[in-house]
């Protein structure tokens, strides 16, 4: 499957992307992205850019599972870019699957490398923060709009936009929180997959209430918030509170952005925690291959 949303060139033949997924099963065997060139770490999921020499395209993968479940899951994606092309510049992104060694599908996305200077989280502390900053606002206005239509959420935290010559950019789509009704929908099925089977039922049920709290002005922004204290930006903290505060009725608290970040950290230390006992049972007791990484994406390193 591939479907592509510009005419920016994806030129990762199948042959390519099964050959990095080999790379990958070997990586998640040796819990090391060493032999991978990662650009980073997510919860569940580390982006690598390809080729190793002269990299151009980013290749993200998603998780593995049957062919229904990853079709699924990449029509979701496609429905949430068209929810928030409106409002936001999605970078171009391709959709593609492969079929691993393993018989199992696994979905990709597969985008341009963006320059790192480009990156919302590298431009701040190259800035001087100020109250107003025209990233900001467009960072404001995007999640505005977005929660107008109740169509999508926006996963606002700052490490998810790009921000070059005046335009705002947004690229991490692979988690489409889709809305019914004005509510969130449940995450079920594969893109739970990497979760403790005990917790997926609370890691839905805590994903939607995520998902809700995005779906409000005032959520959306406390988020966005709370991910500038997450990259450290402390200079930027009262300045972002400031503008995001200009349009809602009930103003956030710097001292309430770092407190719910503190209890995020505890959160996802208790939760990886699970995750490392439901790896060695899949792996040392039911001998079954675990084609995830673990990561703990507040200090960059693979559990």
């Amino acid at each position: 499957m591939a479907n592509e949303l510009s005419n920016t060139d994806f030129d990762i033949s199948d042959d390519d992307l099964l050959a990095m997924e080999r790379r990958m099963l070997d990586a998640f065997d040796a819990r090391s992205i060493d032999d991978l060139n990662a650009l980073g770490f997510g919860e569940l999921g580390v982006p690598v850019a390809w080729p190793d020499a002269e990299p151009r395209l980013c290749v993200k993968r998603l998780i593995s599972s049957s062919d229904t479940e990853i079709e699924s899951l990449l029509a979701d994606i496609a429905a949430y870019i068209a929810a928030l092309e409106p409002h936001v510049s999605i970078v171009p992104t391709q959709l593609r699957t492969v079929v691993n060694d393993h018989d199992r599908t696994v979905g990709y996305l597969v985008q341009p490398l963006l320059p790192a200077e480009h990156l919302l989280e590298n431009v701040l502390p190259q800035t001087t923060p100020e109250v107003g900053h025209p990233a900001i606002l467009a960072v404001r206005g995007a999640i505005v709009n977005s929660v107008a239509d109740q169509v999508a959420t926006l996963d606002s935290q700052l490490s998810n936009f790009t921000w070059h010559e005046g335009d705002l950019g947004f690229f991490d789509i692979g988690t489409p929180f889709m809305l019914v009704d004005g509510q969130a929908r449940p995450i079920t099925g594969a893109a739970m997959k990497p979760m403790p089977a005990v917790l997926r039922p609370v890691a839905t049920k805590e994903a939607a209430r995520i998902a809700n709290e995005f779906a409000t002005v005032r959520g959306n922004l406390e988020h966005a918030a709370i991910s500038v204290a997450r990259l450290g930006l402390d200079d930027w903290l009262d300045p972002v509170v400031e503008t995001f505060n200009q349009v809602i009725d009930e103003p956030l608290e710097a001292e309430e952005i770092k407190a719910r970040l503190a209890k995020r950290h505890k959160d996802m230390i208790m939760l990886k925690r699970l995750m490392k006992v439901q790896r060695t049972w899949a792996t040392k007791v039911r001998r079954q291959p675990y084609d995830f990484f673990i990561t703990d994406s507040f200090s960059g390193k693979i559990l």
